[in-house]
C-alpha cells in the first residue's frame, strides 16, 4: 500500500517524497518495493551505510561522487573555515580553563570593577605619586596595584592611604563591615563566572556554526543529490545526520 501511494503522489510533477523508516532492514524492503512497482531507480537515493546489493547504487555518498553529481568545492574558502575552526578550538580551551579555576585573581576582579562598578575602582585605585611614577612602599618595593583590593576584600583599612582623595570620597565603601565586603566580593566573582560562562557558550556557538559551514561545504555534492532526487530514504538517525 505504502508503495502504491507514493507512485499515485509522484504523479505530481513537483512532489518529493521522504520514506522515513527506523531500522535499514525496512528501509531497504520499502525502496525495493518502490523499484519493483516501477518507480526509476534515477529518482530515489539512501541516505545511510547498511544496504542491499540492489540499494547499493542509491547510496548518497556513491551518487555524491559520481561525475554527475559532482561540485567544484571552494579550497580557499574551506581553508579559512578551518583555519577560523582552529583558532576558535583555542579559545574555547583558554576560556573554559580559565573559567574552571572558579576563583578569579585579583587583577581580573579590579578590572571587573572598572567596567561594572566604577565607584569600587575608584575607592580601590592605588594613588599615584605626585609625579606620576609607580608608588614605592616598603623595603623599596612597587606598591601592588590590586593593594586596596586586598585589605577592603580581607576587612582592613586602607593603610598608608587612608588620607587619599579617593579614599576619604568613598568612605561610605571603606566603612562596610567584614560581612559585607565578603558578600560583595563573592557576588563580583559570580559576575565574572556567569560572563565567562556567556563567553564559553558564544565561542562553542561559533565553532560549531563553523564547523556546520565545513561540512556543508564538503557535503555540497551530496546537497546537489538530494535537491535532484525526488525520492529520499533514510533511518530515522540519517533524517537527524541531514536534518
Amino acid at each position: 500500500m505504502g508503495a502504491l501511494c507514493a507512485k499515485l503522489l509522484l504523479q505530481q510533477p513537483d512532489v518529493k517524497i521522504l520514506v522515513n523508516c527506523y531500522t535499514n532492514h525496512a528501509l531497504d524492503q520499502f525502496l525495493e518495493d518502490l523499484m519493483d512497482i516501477g518507480i526509476p531507480e534515477k529518482d530515489m537515493v539512501r541516505i545511510g551505510w547498511k544496504s542491499t546489493p540492489r540499494t547499493a547504487p542509491l547510496s548518497l555518498q556513491t551518487l555524491a561522487r559520481s561525475s554527475g553529481a559532482r561540485v567544484t568545492r571552494n579550497w580557499r574558502g574551506i581553508d579559512a573555515l578551518r583555519s577560523r575552526q582552529v583558532a576558535l578550538s583555542s579559545a574555547l580551551m583558554t576560556a573554559y580553563t580559565a573559567y574552571k579555576q572558579s576563583n578569579p585573581k585579583y587583577e581580573a576582579v579590579m578590572e571587573h570593577l572598572v567596567f561594572e562598578h566604577p565607584d569600587y575602582a575608584i575607592a580601590f585605585n592605588v594613588p599615584a605619586s605626585s609625579d606620576g611614577s609607580t608608588v614605592v612602599g616598603k623595603r623599596g618595593k612597587a606598591v601592588d596595584p590590586c593593594y586596596l583590593l586586598k585589605r577592603w576584600v580581607y576587612g582592613q583599612d586602607a593603610g598608608v592611604y587612608k588620607g587619599s582623595p579617593n579614599i576619604k570620597n568613598a568612605s561610605n565603601i571603606w566603612k562596610t563591615d567584614r560581612a559585607t565586603r565578603t558578600r560583595a566580593s563573592d557576588a563580583w566573582k559570580r559576575e565574572m563566572l556567569r560572563e565567562q560562562a556567556e563567553h564559553i557558550y558564544d565561542l562553542g556557538k561559533q565553532h560549531d556554526d563553523c564547523v556546520a559551514q565545513m561540512i556543508a561545504k564538503f557535503r555540497s555534492g551530496e546537497e546537489w543529490v538530494l535537491q535532484n532526487r525526488r525520492v529520499i530514504g533514510c533511518t530515522a538517525t540519517g533524517a537527524a545526520i541531514h536534518r
